[in-house]
């Protein structure tokens, strides 16, 4: 068993994409002047090249 598990480890799935807290976005838009843009921005320069595009999170 402990050799299986040295030749084939278990295989966990790339994380792609950072996924935005919708809740948090929900409740930011709620505010006056804060809009899907500005949040998409922010979410961007938080999580870099793991981040949606702009096109994508709409």
């Amino acid at each position: 068993m402990i050799v299986e598990v040295r030749l084939f480890p278990a295989k966990t799935p790339p994380v792609r994409c950072a996924v935005p807290d919708y809740f948090q976005v929900h409740q930011a838009l709620r505010r006056k002047g804060v809009t899907h843009q500005l949040l998409w921005t922010e979410y961007v320069a938080a999580h870099g090249d793991k981040a949606y595009r702009y096109t994508h999170s709409c």
